[in-house]
């Protein structure tokens, strides 16, 4: 009997707790809003509209700097740390950099409004970052060569930057080219204006041997050249001549994008006011020596040349070059020279390529004596 009773006791009590929870729910029930409260974890543009969909686009223009548009040769990239071959469509985010090989380039678009070229052998990492409503895009350039064309307007406080290890040019809405040689940062304008400050990637001025720092605008029409050595300004030519001084391929490309900006870039040519580049780009044109001097000898190539491409031939003899004595840049890039005797005449030469050739370091040593004002690259 006894243990009935206990039995029946803990039924009721457990009767009785099973009554007390289902009635504390039903009270709270009764107190709880009309509404559901709001989801914290909804799909961007779902809940708010002018809200969040708005910051997720911002984060995506913050993150997505650059895609690669189009590309030629050999182009890499470093993305997250890990390098790996460039793609149509590849997507460049924050801190993200391309480089090229020897007669590669690849087109980047920031916008339908806004592009950038990069030339062979470059380096760049590009950074998009969102301030307030303002974007604020810097591409960062060791080596090599970038045109750049700006069509629209900047918005107030948004900024667009290239710089080098020793320059610093801020965009205004223009069409222009920067180029960085082992110290030399080379800058040329064709519509537009850029602010040019000498100052490294850490945003520190680089002052002259006066302790005078470089900063200066530029027009269309215009160029300057800055060489840095030992982190002092040490020269800034500046110069009423702007030449695109670029492959007949990359030209295509520029004339494409912004048509009509470029010096003739559809045909290869210079600009036609006074005092303009006269380029002439013959690579990859199997010319012989023969070629070479007839071309020369006839005015095929003209006497005021000042530009020259010949890289990509069968080459051997460059006397016939020391004549064209106006040039100020010349391309021999892989051909069959051994002798660079000719060369020394020419002492308007400012830029020099000599790369895969049969010449000696002796001789290069002997060039760069004789022509002190130009850059040699072997």
């Amino acid at each position: 009997m006894k243990s009935k009773l206990m039995r029946m006791m803990k039924t009721s009590t457990l009767l009785t707790v099973a009554a007390a929870i289902v009635l504390a729910a039903m009270l709270s029930s009764c107190n709880a809003p009309d509404t559901a409260p709001e989801q914290t974890s909804q799909r961007p543009g779902r809940v708010n509209p002018t809200g969040a969909a708005e910051q997720s686009e911002q984060t995506n223009r913050a993150v997505r700097a650059a895609v690669v548009e189009d590309f030629s040769g050999t182009v890499d990239a470093m993305s997250n740390n890990v390098e790996m071959a460039a793609f149509l469509g590849m997507a460049l985010v924050r801190e993200d950099s391309l480089s090229t090989g020897t007669e590669s380039w690849a087109s980047l678009e920031m916008t339908s409004e806004r592009f950038a070229l990069v030339g062979e052998s470059s380096e760049v990492m590009v950074t998009s970052l969102i301030d307030g409503t303002a974007e604020n895009t810097v591409f960062y350039m060791n080596r090599g060569t970038l045109w750049v064309g700006v069509k629209d307007r900047f918005s107030p406080g948004e900024t667009f930057t290239v710089q080098t290890p020793s320059v610093a040019l801020s965009v205004r809405g223009t069409a222009f080219s920067i180029a960085v040689r082992d110290g030399v940062t080379e800058i040329n304008v064709f519509s537009g204006e850029v602010e040019v400050r000498t100052q490294d990637m850490s945003g520190e001025p680089i002052f002259d041997e006066d302790e005078v720092q470089t900063d200066i605008s530029l027009t269309a029409g215009q160029s300057v050249r800055i060489a840095v050595a030992d982190g002092v300004v040490i020269s800034v030519e500046i110069s009423e001549r702007a030449s695109v001084n670029a492959p007949q391929d990359v030209r295509e490309k520029l004339d494409a994008l912004m048509p009509g900006t470029f010096p003739d870039s559809s045909s290869g040519g210079g600009t036609d006011s006074p005092g303009a580049d006269v380029t002439i780009d013959l690579a990859s044109q199997d010319i012989t020596d023969a070629r070479l001097t007839e071309m020369i000898e006839s005015g095929e190539i003209p006497q005021d040349v000042t530009v020259l491409d010949l890289s990509n031939n069968q080459i051997r003899d460059i006397s016939a070059l020391g004549g064209l004595t106006n040039l100020e840049m010349l391309h021999l890039d892989s051909n069959q020279i051994n002798d660079i005797c000719a060369l020394d005449r020419l002492t308007n030469l400012e830029w020099l390529r000599l790369n895969n050739n049969q010449i000696s370091e002796a001789q290069i040593e002997w060039l760069r004596a004789a022509l002190p004002n130009c850059e040699i690259v072997y």
